[in-house]
């Protein structure tokens, strides 16, 4: 929510976004699975072709053993597929 309001620099959402990419990889479901959403949204506002850099997390994460965790990933596929449809 706050990067939504604040219009953060091109320097600052690599810096969130590094951030977020670490958390993907984390062993708590929870961590992953609010990280998949919000790098998701942040992509989404600022910078479409970024999706391609996590895209192998976003298979992973759709085929995982924990729902919300594939939930998530959903979620954070939906805002991209507007922008190009």
């Amino acid at each position: 929510l706050v990067m939504k309001e604040l219009k953060p620099s091109p320097e600052e959402v690599i810096i969130v976004c590094a951030t977020l990419t670490k958390d993907m990889n984390s062993k708590m479901d929870l961590y992953r699975a609010n990280a998949i959403r919000v790098l998701g949204a942040i992509i989404a506002r600022t910078d479409p072709t970024m999706l391609a850099q996590i895209e192998r997390h976003l298979k992973q994460a759709l085929v995982d053993r924990n729902c919300f965790v594939a939930a998530s990933a959903l979620v954070a596929g939906v805002p991209p597929m507007h922008g190009n449809g």
